[in-house]
């Protein structure tokens, strides 16, 4: 019987029905195929694919299960059509290279001597250190439902971080730097480099301090502590019995007592009593008691008082003061423009730089070596790395270290020349029982002077109106 053709037998024919069903969003699509009955007319691909187009799916459509669904005589929910999901972004992260809190207790040497006057106050940190190190966060890539719509991802989130005082981000943002030279410290959610650190005192509780930047104290350096900067100091009390030294300037607001300090740039004193001083710049006091000092630079007792008395005093340019000695003729020891001393410098000076020549040779030995092997092999293991880094850093350290001394040889160059110029001057009373060295020329003063000028004159020391 042609299937077209009524068969009462087994009722009236029923045609193939496609029910394509949509899921969740767009996300995926599910064929169910009635079959034709009683002669019915059978379902095809291509009434398929029609329905779907209809439908507007056009996306990932799986043609294999198509096919097999319209074979098949059991055909239901058979996945014919699966978006692509969005994979969403990863967030980035931050990771510190240093602890957020700070230990603060005596250091144990490697024999197990317990140092409790170094605390670990001061955590110095170069320009340039990384402090953290950034994973940028990522974009993802979008998805797209079966009807071919773009379905945007999640991108991810930037890493939470402050930038902080002292810090930069580096170029690619993958980085936290110290912008500065200074004292690394955790800070309400931030690290800041602090270029200048404020303590009250400096004793027991605080420790010595070594700080690459510059220091201020409200307080006082108390007996047996140290403080060292490579920038400037400013001490608003005392330093009673303290080591101090400062790369910059040096300001002592009172006083300096049986202390030792040695300054790169001009030094100012309230009143100084058995201190040892060096200074490069000019030093500056009220009054210089039993003291050891050696200045690079002229040397001004002032202010109202005004006194060098007792002591020992190598100065390489002009002395000012009010009043040098006592009535009690207390020995005092004064010289200025020493072109022993200069000269001896100089020496110094040339054997240093020699020394440092034979460093950089030695420096540059390894890093040819290890710059070759690393070549050779790809990658160093871990402590040569360190080596070859340490090696550089050293280099560079030594040829700027040269530089400097060549710079301070040509000043003495300079100062030898003009030496002979050289004066100390005195506003009030120069007492018997101090000894003049000016140069070469020496003298005894066994009188009273007021106010006057001593200098060299013909080889001789001599004393003029001032």
């Amino acid at each position: 019987m042609p299937d077209n053709v009524f068969d009462k037998t087994k009722g009236a024919p029923v045609d193939a029905k496609i029910v394509i069903t949509v899921g969740d969003s767009g996300k995926d699509a599910y064929l169910t195929i009635y079959h034709a009955e009683n002669g019915g007319r059978p379902a095809t691909y291509e009434q398929v694919m029609a329905e779907l187009r209809s439908q507007g799916i056009t996306y990932n459509v799986n043609t294999e299960a198509i096919k097999t669904a319209v074979e098949n005589k059991n055909s239901v929910n058979y996945l014919i059509a699966k978006w692509l999901p969005p994979v969403n972004g990863e967030d980035g992260t931050i990771k510190y290279l240093f602890p957020q809190t700070q230990t603060i207790a005596p250091k144990e040497d490697e024999n197990g001597y317990v140092d409790y006057k170094n605390l670990g106050h001061i955590h110095n940190i170069v320009e340039g250190t990384v402090i953290a190190e950034i994973t940028l966060p990522t974009d993802g890539t979008p998805g797209k439902n079966i009807k071919g719509v773009v379905v945007n991802q999640m991108k991810g989130a930037r890493a939470p971080y402050v930038i902080g005082k002292g810090i930069k981000l580096s170029d690619d943002e993958t980085k936290l730097l110290a912008s500065c030279d200074g004292h690394l410290r955790w800070e309400s959610n931030k690290f800041v480099v602090d270029e200048v650190v404020t303590l009250e005192d400096v004793d027991a509780s605080i420790g010595n301090i070594d700080f690459i930047g510059s220091v201020i104290i409200r307080g006082n350096v108390m007996d047996g502590f140290r403080v060292s900067s490579k920038k400037d100091i400013t001490i608003n009390g005392n330093a009673s019995g303290a080591e101090i030294s400062a790369g910059g300037n040096l300001t002592i607001k009172s006083g300096s007592i049986n202390s030792n300090i040695t300054c790169h740039g001009d030094v100012t004193i309230g009143f100084c009593e058995n201190s040892k001083i060096t200074c490069d710049g000019k030093l500056t006091s009220d009054a210089f008691i039993s003291c050891d000092i050696y200045c690079g630079g002229e040397m001004h007792a002032t202010g109202r008082k005004g006194i060098i008395l007792g002591g020992k005093y190598i100065v390489l340019q002009e002395i000012h003061a009010g009043t040098i000695g006592s009535d009690s003729f207390m020995a005092t020891d004064i010289t200025v423009g020493d072109n022993a001393v200069l000269a001896a410098e100089q020496t110094s000076n040339n054997a240093e730089i020699e020394n440092l020549n034979q460093q950089l040779v030695y420096a540059d030995q390894i890093i040819v070596f290890l710059a070759g092997k690393k070549k050779e092999l790809g990658q160093l293991p871990p402590e040569k790395e360190e080596l070859l880094m340490n090696t550089f850093n050293q280099r560079t350290e030594n040829n700027a270290r040269i530089e400097e001394i060549k710079k301070r040889n040509e000043a003495i160059s300079v100062l030898l020349q003009s030496n002979e110029s050289l004066s100390v001057y005195v506003s009030k009373t120069i007492f018997p029982g101090v000894k003049i060295n000016i140069n070469n020329a020496s003298y005894n003063v066994k009188n009273e002077f007021h106010k006057c000028r001593i200098c060299v004159d013909g080889g001789e020391i001599v004393f003029r109106n001032n």
